[in-house]
């Protein structure tokens, strides 16, 4: 599965691809150690990144889970991006987790934005989703644009909701739903 926005390439990952996902994550491992979970020892290795990679492929075609890795347009040498849809509910809720991360030299450009109106259409339309919700920590300002340019609403604070490097952080709850998007 890949699509093609004006800039970027966004494209499922398959084996063979790991050692680009550990570029990423190593590159990026200070400037988004302070949004994420902590990752355990073992994380920054080929092997973890072997064994992930099979769960993200298991998870897709479970219809759990998907992620999405994103390139700057036919370029396939760098991950610069990534977004998932988590946590996916079929019956009566229809409904996703949108989680993103995107390379530190890549930020404040729109390319998150345009990959995600990708991965939304995506949710909506290939997947039949009702609903759409991401979990932006209040001290992420950037991440809070990215939602309200996409039209999610700030549905409030989930106090302590995410454990991140040991802290119970509060994060904000965005939703979308899939009658109000349109691109």
């Amino acid at each position: 599965m890949e699509f093609n926005t004006q800039r970027l390439t966004i494209k499922l990952a398959f084996p063979g691809e790991e050692e680009k996902i550990l570029m990423f994550y190593e590159k990026n491992k200070e400037f988004l150690k302070d949004y994420e979970f902590e990752k355990p020892d073992n994380f920054y290795t080929l092997d973890f990144q072997h064994k992930m990679l099979a769960t993200e492929i298991i998870n897709t075609l479970k219809g759990v889970s998907c992620r999405f890795y994103i390139y700057e347009k036919d370029n396939f040498d760098k991950i610069i991006g990534t977004f998932s849809l988590g946590f996916i509910t079929g019956g009566c809720l229809q409904n996703a987790v949108l989680g993103y991360k995107m390379d530190k030299d890549y930020t404040n450009r729109g390319l998150m934005t345009e990959a995600l109106k990708v991965g939304i259409k995506y949710a909506f339309e290939n997947l039949g989703l009702h609903r759409l919700e991401a979990y932006v920590m209040p001290k992420n300002v950037c991440s809070s644009a990215v939602m309200t340019k996409l039209g999610f609403k700030n549905e409030g604070i989930c106090e302590k909701y995410i454990q991140i490097n040991g802290n119970w952080e509060d994060h904000y709850r965005y939703s979308l739903i899939n009658t109000h998007f349109s691109y």
